[in-house]
């Protein structure tokens, strides 16, 4: 499996992170089994590492629709001969 590094300045990384908190929906509190407001188990920084990596898959699959529109077209056009 590859992996991606991204380098980040030391003085910039909490911007960062706090961007794509309040940018992707982030929430200090979130509800518990029982319904009262507990602290949100999940850190700022896993937040804003799963936005990315949700972000990256996105556009994977965007490219493969792309790309099997693309095969489906060719297809319905020259194989079928309808018109």
């Amino acid at each position: 499996m590859a992996t991606i590094t991204l380098n980040i300045p030391a003085d910039k990384i909490q911007l960062i992170i706090d961007s794509f908190c309040n940018t992707q929906g982030y929430q200090e509190e979130i509800e518990g089994e029982g319904g009262e407001m507990i602290p949100n188990p999940e850190t700022k920084a896993q937040f804003s590492k799963r936005m990315v990596i949700k972000y990256v898959k996105g556009i994977v699959l965007m490219e493969e629709r792309r790309l099997y529109q693309l095969e489906l077209d060719k297809f319905t056009s020259t194989e079928l001969n309808i018109t």
